[in-house]
């Protein structure tokens, strides 16, 4: 049976060449080139030719050279499938999937963890293909693929929270002075073109945050407002 660090092992060259990001790729599982990639195309990939299984795509069954990962499809499978563990315990699992959810029409974000708190991912236009961390930012849940063995369950890696919090579209929608900040901010840029500024961080907001996001290269396109998006809004929580 294919293992978690298999891969890890066809994963980590495509980091190292610093493969293209493109946002929306339609890149397919069985393609071993350097990219395009976007988050799922390249996790879906590098779980099918390093753990021999099709995982998160439209149709798990399909032609690999017509199989394409997306994140919404990552969410079907683990809710379906399985198998959903904590984020601090997948940081501890080489090969692990770790998914960030999304509310609203943003995009969900899904990385490898390393097993040590680090992460490969398809991160950002600007950045590329990547080792970053898992640390400092928000996640959903980790996700081990059936049919891939990924050996003894270690104890979890506890996560650094992301300083000073997300602002994000939730179940309840957050509110305060930090929301209207962000929309005065986003509404000078020309990123809310409503001028909503009402102090709640709803489906507008999220919108003109991933708008604004689309527009900076650097930052991974998911409608929340974490560290480095607060950075580049030059907003200081």
């Amino acid at each position: 049976m294919k293992t978690g660090q298999d891969i890890l092992t066809v994963a980590r060259p495509h980091a190292e060449a610093n493969d293209t990001y493109v946002f929306g790729a339609l890149t397919p599982v069985n393609h071993t080139g350097p990219g395009p990639w976007d988050c799922s195309k390249f996790v879906s990939a590098m779980v099918y030719q390093g753990g021999g299984v099709i995982y998160g795509c439209e149709d798990n069954a399909a032609d690999p050279g017509r199989c394409y990962g997306g994140t919404v499809y990552w969410e079907r499978d683990v809710l379906a499938k399985g198998i959903m563990i904590s984020p601090a315990l997948a940081a501890a699992i080489p090969g692990a999937a770790v998914l960030r959810f999304v509310q609203g029409d943003a995009e969900h974000h899904i990385v490898l963890s390393d097993g040590k708190g680090g992460t490969i991912e398809a991160n950002c236009t600007r950045l590329g293909t990547i080792f970053s961390t898992l640390h400092g930012r928000r996640w959903s849940t980790g996700i081990l693929v059936p049919g891939v063995d990924y050996g003894p369950r270690p104890q979890s890696l506890p996560l650094a929270p992301p300083a000073g919090g997300v602002w994000r579209l939730g179940p309840s929608l957050m509110r305060g002075k930090e929301v209207f900040d962000i929309q005065c901010r986003l509404k000078n840029l020309g990123y809310l073109p409503t001028g909503k500024t009402d102090w709640v961080y709803g489906p507008e907001t999220a919108a003109a945050v991933a708008d604004f996001q689309k527009g900076h290269g650097g930052l991974v396109v998911d409608g929340e407002c974490g560290p480095a998006t607060l950075a580049a809004l030059e907003i200081q929580v």
